[in-house]
């Protein structure tokens, strides 16, 4: 029966509000895992190319990759949620998509950082 009848402007104005609000998620969760992979990995890199210090420093350092990496992975959750909500499907479908695919690969990626500097 919806088929026989058009779509009406608040119909497209609740569909292309959700749409806006998965869009914007997806980005703020992309800008989250790329603010995590760019301090873990720079800290990392300063540790091992630069930094001459103590083993307090060196521990002090490795915490903040950990928080690093928990800032990627839970950004990381955030981008694929929001690409559930722009494709109206669940997480397990989401994680399908090619950006849902990359999401997951961050997120395992932020997983193995905070597990390897603990």
């Amino acid at each position: 029966m919806s088929s026989l009848v058009g779509s009406t402007p608040i119909d497209d104005f609740l569909n292309e509000s959700s749409t806006k609000t998965g869009e914007l998620l997806e980005r703020i969760g992309l800008l989250g895992a790329m603010f995590g992979v760019l301090l873990a990995a720079g800290l990392i890199i300063f540790l091992a190319v630069v930094h001459r210090g103590r083993h307090r420093e060196v521990v002090a350092i490795l915490r903040v990759v950990g928080y690093a990496g928990a800032v990627m992975l839970v950004g990381a959750a955030i981008e694929v949620a929001g690409v559930a909500s722009i494709a109206d499907l669940g997480w397990i479908e989401a994680l399908t998509y090619p950006t849902g695919r990359a999401a997951m690969m961050r997120m395992l990626g932020g997983l193995l950082i905070v597990l390897g500097a603990s």
